[in-house]
């Protein structure tokens, strides 16, 4: 049985804006690092998920932690409380 994760797309629907890419302009950092993230090949990560007890909530998406991670190193926030805040 596969582990479901968070789900997190750049493209859903919410009351303002309509669409969370229409927060940043085009050429953004932070769309830039999406778009190299989803072309990663993570499927290593997912071993752990697969061998998991299944408690708790949905964990987020490793390659959505990774690119949080890329994206606050590149902007020169590498503390993960700084982090947490941030987000």
């Amino acid at each position: 049985m596969s582990k479901t994760f968070r789900p997190s797309t750049l493209n859903q629907r919410l009351l303002l804006p309509p669409e969370l890419r229409e927060w940043l302009p085009e050429g953004h950092l932070a769309l830039c690092v999406s778009e190299v993230g989803d072309a990663l090949d993570l499927s290593a990560r997912f071993v752990g998920y697969e061998q998991g007890a299944g408690r708790g909530q949905p964990p987020y998406a490793p390659a959505l932690r990774g690119k949080l991670l890329v994206y606050a190193y590149c902007t020169g926030t590498p503390a993960s409380r700084q982090i947490e805040r941030a987000t």
